[in-house]
């Protein structure tokens, strides 16, 4: 939702929780994403050229599989 537009506190809302509660929600998030972004070298994952972009497949599936496997705590 936040993704969408919608402020902590239209979430909370929707949510019936508190705007606390779903900005503790995103922290955890963003601290999970740099988890995953330390996991795959940027020079690896992402290679830019001109108008499009290559996302290597097998280093995706790896981190995603390292992540299926809680080899990342969260």
């Amino acid at each position: 939702m936040a993704m969408k537009g919608m402020s902590m506190e239209a979430i909370a809302d929707v949510l019936y929780i508190q705007a606390a509660t779903v900005a503790r929600w995103l922290s955890l998030a963003a601290e999970q994403c740099d988890k995953v972004n330390e996991l795959i070298p940027k020079s690896v994952l992402f290679q830019i050229n001109k108008s499009f972009m290559t996302v290597f497949h097998d280093q995706i599936f790896d981190c995603l599989s390292k992540i299926r496997d809680s080899k990342i705590k969260f």
